[in-house]
C-alpha cells in the first residue's frame, strides 16, 4: 500500500460492509451491487466523503443475525470505490478497490444504519522481492493454463517486473476458487513469504487441471456485479 492511498487525516475508524461470500483483497477489484438501504447510506457517505469501505468476512452462524451485528473476522480489507453508478431505483453499482488489510480493533458506536470501527492499516511485511518464490507462483498457475491463454504473456510479464511476491499472492487469492476460510486465512497471514507457501499449499491440493480457463468473449463494463 503506497503512503497516497489513504488521507493524510485518516483517524483509523471506518465504514464496515460485512458480507458472507466475499473476501477481498489488497489490489483486487470487486463489482457491488448496492440493495439495502444501510449500504445505500453508507455508500452515499463513503462517495461524499474518503470513497473508502472496509469490507469484512461474517464468520459462521451470521444468518440468524444478519439484519444485527452478526460476528465478524478482526482482519478486513480497506477498500476505495474507484467506480461508481447511480440507478434510477436509488440503489449503486460500484468497483471497491483493494487498499490494504484493516486490524479491527473494535467497533464503535455510530448514528448510522450501518456500522463503524475503529482499527488500523496493516502493511506487508515484504523487504524485497523473493525471485524463487516468486518464480514458483507464476510457473504453478502457468501449468494450469490452456497453452494459447492470453493470460500467459501477462505472466511472463509478471515474472520480469519487480512486482513484489505480496501483490501477486494477494491478486491470484482473490481470483483463484478458494474456500471462504483459505481466502481469509491468506488475508489475515501478514508475512509474505508465509502467505505464498500456503497460497502453493492450497494451489496445489485444488487439483485441477485448468484453474483460468479461455475467456469467450471480452467482457462487458462494467461486470457482474456481486450482491449485497
Amino acid at each position: 500500500m503506497s503512503q497516497e492511498a489513504l488521507p493524510p487525516n485518516f483517524n483509523g475508524v471506518v465504514r464496515l460492509f460485512p458480507l458472507p461470500n466475499v473476501v477481498l483483497f489488497p489490489h483486487a477489484l470487486q463489482p457491488l451491487h448496492i440493495f439495502e438501504s444501510r449500504y445505500i447510506e453508507m455508500t452515499e457517505h463513503a462517495l461524499a466523503d474518503d470513497g473508502l469501505i472496509a469490507m469484512v468476512l461474517l464468520k459462521p452462524g451470521w444468518e440468524a443475525h444478519y439484519w444485527g451485528k452478526p460476528a465478524i473476522y478482526d482482519v478486513a480489507c480497506l477498500g476505495r470505490i474507484r467506480w461508481h453508478e447511480r440507478l434510477a431505483n436509488g440503489r449503486f453499482n460500484l468497483l471497491l478497490q483493494g487498499l490494504c488489510r484493516f486490524r479491527i480493533e473494535n467497533e464503535i458506536p455510530a448514528d448510522t444504519r450501518y456500522r463503524q470501527a475503529r482499527g488500523w492499516p496493516m502493511p506487508d511485511l515484504e523487504i524485497e522481492v523473493d525471485q524463487v518464490l516468486k518464480r514458483e507462483l507464476l510457473r504453478e498457475i502457468s501449468s494450469r493454463l490452456n497453452p494459447e491463454h492470453p493470460l500467459r504473456e501477462t505472466i511472463a510479464a509478471l515474472d520480469q517486473l519487480p512486482v513484489p511476491v505480496g501483490v501477486i499472492c494477494d491478486i491470484l487469492a482473490f481470483a483463484l476458487p478458494f474456500e471462504l476460510r483459505i481466502k481469509q486465512h491468506l488475508l489475515e497471514t501478514l508475512d509474505v513469504e508465509e502467505r505464498a507457501h500456503a497460497l502453493l499449499r492450497h494451489l496445489r491440493n485444488l487439483q485441477l487441471p485448468e484453474l483460468l480457463p479461455m475467456p469467450r468473449q471480452a467482457r462487458s463494463f462494467p461486470p457482474a456485479f456481486s450482491q449485497n
